[in-house]
């Protein structure tokens, strides 16, 4: 069956999406990863079409693409340096300028982005046979609580986010080799350096033995308090390139953008305040606790983090997402067992489920996808990028 939806989505991408989001729920083969790999190129098929406004992070990132093309090796720099873009971040501009089509940015980082995400959720499902009257509402649930909208526009960031979830995964509950899951820790802050912040508290949490204690916590606030103006202080005697890097962002965050509803206002706040609020209770309904310890510790303490950040600062929104992507574990495992406490859970998952589709159906209201629901959505796989 996944080799007969693989050549449906190669001749009609785009109308063989009801079918294979059918199949992703329905196929019980538990070696069967083609599916989340089909839906994440569907979905960049889709965005492949979509004209970003010209205030849009999509339309900067367009424009560097476009300066890219035609230019040297050497100079790709400067203009990484002029448009604040990190080293993997441009690597992959460059070789979307080089092949001279920039909608193939969206679609390669869209594509990657939501393959992670339907993996997460269906490799864990696969593993512990959750039936679908629980699995289709926390699908639900986690996909439209990640706005495709900010995704689309901000690329970089939300596509560094569903890595790092992904390297958590590998590392904490599949046990992978470490040096492969390091690897993929590092991937994240090469695309984007806000990045660096989960980063750094990750290291913490490991430097302690994986264990949520007082001593882990009273570190962490040190840190998230003192760390900058000692970094600035090694600033003014020493110039490194990172840690300048890294103070301009955090001044750019934390310092400067005293806004925080300014770009996702103040529904997109509630809704992410919700998933956390959600990620928090399944912990504590959870069957196995101590076989998950380690990873609900790092959740926790990331959330302290995020309520320590959050009269301040945008960044807290993308936290919650990464809590959003790793906490799919405990909810999914909350619900292994189920009593009254954890129907009404589902019953809050899938009543928050429809309020996030209305909110991302606004969001995309006047929003322009080109010629693709007209002329492409008969095409097949290879020449609906043809333009």
């Amino acid at each position: 069956m996944p080799w007969l939806i693989t050549i449906l989505f190669i001749i009609f991408p785009v109308v063989s999406g009801l079918i294979l989001f059918v199949a992703y729920f329905l196929d019980d083969k538990k070696n069967s990863f083609i599916y989340p790999i089909l839906i994440g190129l569907f979905f960049g098929v889709i965005v492949y079409h979509y004209l970003p406004p010209s205030d849009y992070d999509l339309f900067r990132h367009h424009q560097v693409v476009l300066q890219m093309m035609g230019v040297s090796w050497k100079n790709i720099w400067l203009i990484a340096d002029k448009m604040e873009i990190e080293s993997l971040a441009t690597l992959i501009s460059y070789v979307v300028a080089l092949i001279g089509d920039k909608n193939l940015l969206q679609f390669f980082i869209v594509s990657v982005g939501y393959s992670i995400l339907f993996y997460l959720l269906y490799d864990y499902r696969k593993q512990t046979n959750l039936p679908l009257i629980v699995f289709i509402p926390i699908t639900i649930f986690t996909f439209f609580g990640f706005s495709a909208l900010f995704f689309i526009s901000g690329l970089w960031n939300y596509v560094a986010i569903l890595i790092f979830a992904l390297g958590f995964y590998l590392d904490y509950y599949k046990n992978k080799n470490k040096i492969l899951c390091y690897i993929i820790y590092l991937i994240p802050v090469l695309l984007h350096s806000a990045m660096v912040f989960p980063l750094g508290i990750l290291i913490l949490y490991k430097l302690f033995g994986n264990k949520l204690n007082i001593k882990t916590i009273i570190t962490m606030l040190i840190i998230l308090i003192f760390s900058m103006t000692i970094l600035h202080y090694i600033n003014q005697v020493v110039s490194i390139e990172l840690f300048i890097t890294i103070e301009r962002m955090y001044n750019s965050y934390f310092i400067n953008n005293t806004q925080m509803y300014t770009f996702y206002g103040g529904t997109a706040f509630l809704i992410e305040m919700s998933k956390l609020a959600i990620t928090i209770i399944a912990i504590f309904l959870q069957n196995e606790k101590e076989k998950f310890s380690k990873i609900n510790g790092f959740i926790i303490l990331l959330s302290i983090a995020v309520l320590i950040m959050l009269p301040k600062t945008i960044v807290v929104i993308r936290f919650i997402m990464l809590i959003q992507f790793i906490g799919i574990i405990p909810i999914m495992d909350a619900f292994k067992k189920m009593n009254k406490n954890k129907l009404l859970l589902l019953f809050s998952i899938s009543a928050l489920s429809i309020i996030f589709i209305v909110y991302q159906m606004k969001l995309f209201q006047n929003q322009s996808f080109g010629t693709l629901f007209t002329e492409g959505i008969l095409k097949n796989f290879f020449s609906i990028f043809r333009r």
